[in-house]
């Protein structure tokens, strides 16, 4: 999950504060036994009793929304825009480089701009979203 500075050091103790201001902000905070590193689970108090020489405690990471890359997107598919009224704007892709797509009636997108109303499909049939989730 997270790497924790030893304990007794100027860095773990700004890494402990940093985990309770998180707890008192309403996230989500992680425990486990030291000795058993990758049994973390979710602490069910909302205060918790702190107890940082028996147990490692950690933020859960929330998942973040990025958009996709080149390797992503197959070379033949089709993107589609999703648009208020339900009508779909729907382009053949020519060219996908690192900046982003360009279609076959010449328009040009960013990976950035299709990251939240457009989608892609390779048959027309199964479409899907223009970004991905990291954690």
């Amino acid at each position: 999950m997270n790497n924790i500075p030893n304990r007794g050091t100027k860095e773990f103790t700004e890494y402990a504060i940093s985990v309770m201001k998180a707890a008192a902000d309403g996230k989500v905070i992680l425990i486990r036994d030291p000795n058993n590193t990758n049994r973390w689970k979710v602490h069910s108090e909302y205060h918790p009793r702190w107890d940082w020489h028996n147990r490692d405690y950690c933020v859960k990471l929330e998942p973040k929304t990025v958009p996709l890359t080149a390797d992503d997107i197959p070379a033949c598919c089709w993107m589609k825009k999703n648009t208020v009224n339900n009508f779909n704007l729907m382009n053949f892709v020519a060219y996908i480089d690192d900046t982003g797509v360009s279609f076959a009636n010449g328009d040009i997108l960013s990976f950035i701009r299709m990251m939240n109303d457009w989608q892609y499909s390779s048959d027309r049939k199964v479409w899907k979203l223009c970004h991905k989730i990291e954690n």
